[in-house]
């Protein structure tokens, strides 16, 4: 019985240290993935891209503005491309960067983000927000809020929280961040939850 009892409360203890470490490592991982974000631009301004090539509930790729150290000069004028997004399999928000690489053909400059960087791991014991996804989309006057405490976003017309079309991306004006971190022994505590709303100042 006494075996039993210190066990739980041990178990007790740990859980309640995860929350505490939770809260402090997802507002972090909070702070990192928004910072990068605010850097989202459009790499070119001629409608080939848009400021975010890929928009998934759990995924995001988009070109940020944070200077580059390319393989050719010409590469420092355009952008990295940079991708986050979870690993489900090892619980781990991944940051990852591609350099621009820049080609010249009769004088025409044309850029491409081929060549992958290593992964940054933003958070680890990262799970899924419940309900609903990491990342959330937001046209220009998607002001509204849920009874989930989320933002309803116009965007999403597929049903799956992606946004698909070129058409729709280039609209994306602002993202929520839901980053639920749950390093407890067994998940038993409830994961810890930070949110932030990012808005792309220079997306276009």
């Amino acid at each position: 019985m006494v075996f039993v009892t210190f066990t739980q409360g041990l178990e007790a203890t740990r859980s309640t240290d995860a929350r505490t470490n939770d809260g402090a490592h997802a507002r972090l991982a909070l702070a990192d993935a928004s910072k990068l974000l605010r850097t989202a631009v459009d790499p070119d301004g001629l409608g080939g891209h848009v400021a975010v090539d890929l928009a998934t509930p759990t995924e995001i790729v988009f070109f940020a503005a944070v200077g580059s150290k390319g393989t050719t000069v010409t590469d420092d004028r355009y952008p990295f491309k940079a991708r986050i997004w979870l690993d489900p399999v090892t619980e781990t928000l991944i940051e990852q960067r591609f350099e621009p690489v820049v080609t010249v053909v009769n004088g025409i400059e044309s850029p491409s983000w081929d060549i992958p960087g290593p992964n940054h791991i933003i958070a680890r014991s990262v799970v899924l927000p419940q309900p609903g996804p990491i990342f959330t989309y937001l046209a220009e006057n998607d002001f509204d809020v849920g009874a989930d405490g989320r933002a309803i976003s116009s965007l999403l017309r597929d049903g799956a929280g992606d946004v698909t079309d070129i058409d729709e991306r280039v609209k994306i004006r602002g993202i929520e961040m839901w980053i639920s971190l749950n390093s407890a022994p067994n998940k038993r505590a409830e994961a810890t939850t930070a949110v932030s709303r990012v808005t792309l100042l220079n997306r276009a």
